[in-house]
């Protein structure tokens, strides 16, 4: 079956997704008690929930994503709602994350209407990841290992500068492929080497504010990699 592209005024929710947190007068409310825990876990804070207007369902969580204020794709992930492990997120092999059918999600970088104006940016592959490293220094993600065309002539048409590559330790290739782009288009690159066969949550807070302080360094020296 062949999927329509799906235009961005068509991009939906799922019609049972609501806010997980919600404010009313002036204080925040929790919907979903289980899928909040999970994103606590993630070090996600219920600021972050909120600012982000991250929703769930039954089995579900999703980051909506918009551009200009419009959604133009979401990102799911399920999550275990019965005595849950430590970590909530179900693994299926075949499908890990869930977006809406027929619209694309490598044009984007979540939150991009702030992204736009930092001058330095950190990028992961992952959602929660990025949230969660939000609030110790400008990140975002770029939703997988790799930096499309649309995504590198956003960078290079917006007011950052300078990219530092965070992905998982197996992206090595693609990353170097993405620094070379971004170059040509003037904007300097590090890409970080994470120890091991390991993501950027396998980490501490602090270790991870090194590495990417490092990197900076490394920028600002027209060195394009570092070996954390």
């Amino acid at each position: 079956q062949i999927i329509q592209p799906t235009s961005i005024s068509e991009v939906k929710l799922p019609p049972f997704a609501r806010p997980i947190v919600s404010l009313i007068e002036n204080h925040f409310v929790i919907r979903d008690k289980k899928s909040y825990d999970a994103l606590l876990l993630r070090n996600l804070t219920i600021n972050n929930i909120f600012k982000f207007n991250v929703h769930s369902d039954h089995n579900t969580i999703y980051v909506p994503v918009y551009e200009e204020g419009e959604l133009v794709q979401w990102v799911g992930r399920k999550v275990v709602r019965n005595n849950p492990p430590v970590d909530y997120f179900k693994t299926d092999k075949n499908q890990r994350y869930y977006y809406q059918p027929g619209a694309k999600i490598g044009d984007y970088f979540l939150g991009w209407s702030e992204v736009k104006l930092w001058e330095n940016v950190t990028l992961v592959e992952n959602s929660f990841v990025s949230i969660w490293l939000r609030n110790h220094f400008n990140c975002s993600t770029n939703f997988g290992s790799r930096l499309t065309n649309t995504q590198i002539e956003k960078i290079v048409k917006s007011k950052i500068k300078y990219i530092i590559l965070m992905w998982d330790s197996s992206a090595q290739d693609t990353m170097i492929q993405a620094v070379n782009k971004l170059k040509k288009g003037g904007i300097r690159t590090c890409r970080i080497k994470l120890p091991g066969n390991s993501q950027p949550d396998n980490f501490s807070i602090l270790e991870l504010i090194k590495w990417q302080k490092e990197a900076y360094k490394n920028i600002l020296n027209k060195i394009d990699f570092y070996e954390a």
